[in-house]
């Protein structure tokens, strides 16, 4: 799922308005967790990014083509 500025910055203002409208302790502290991490990943270099995101677009394989002769 790719993200473009605005989205995040929707999603960074929802998470603030959870965290100043609630009451309940540990979504607060989980929002402020995920609010946490979304700044941390829209202040890293462009290429963490897609690092990041390379993880997220489809399957990943790991192949073995060693042949084991015991």
């Amino acid at each position: 799922m790719q993200l473009n500025p605005h989205d995040m910055a929707v999603i960074e203002q929802a998470l603030r308005e959870a965290i100043n409208q609630g009451a309940d302790y540990h979504k607060i502290s989980t929002y402020q967790s995920v609010l946490g991490k979304l700044q941390e990943y829209n202040h890293a270099d462009p290429v963490a990014r897609r690092t990041a995101n390379t993880a997220l677009d489809g399957f990943r394989y790991d192949y073995d083509d060693s042949v084991d002769v015991l």
